[in-house]
């Protein structure tokens, strides 16, 4: 829950460094529009980004193993996702 309900705006990147974003960690940020995961992402966890309305497009790295259960939950304008992983939550 590290940035969860926070004015964060704009476009996220997530770092090479980090192989898992936790559960609800950028849950109802509103602002995001954008996020560009690094190769090495493993994990999506629980309702990672949750409510992120201003979310528009998304392009998941062939590492990602996993995505959790609602982890793009209530994202409404989420309309472009371009993904290679084969596992995901129910």
């Amino acid at each position: 829950r590290a940035f969860e309900n926070t004015n964060i705006e704009g476009f996220v990147q997530i770092p090479s460094n980090i192989t898992t974003v936790d559960d609800k960690a950028f849950k109802n940020c509103v602002g995001i529009t954008n996020i560009m995961f690094s190769e090495g992402l493993k994990y999506i966890k629980f309702q990672a980004f949750d409510g992120c309305l201003g979310l528009t497009s998304i392009k998941i790295p062939s590492s990602v193993e996993l995505i959790e259960s609602y982890a793009f939950n209530d994202c409404n304008n989420l309309i472009d996702i371009i993904s290679s992983c084969s596992k995901y939550g129910k």
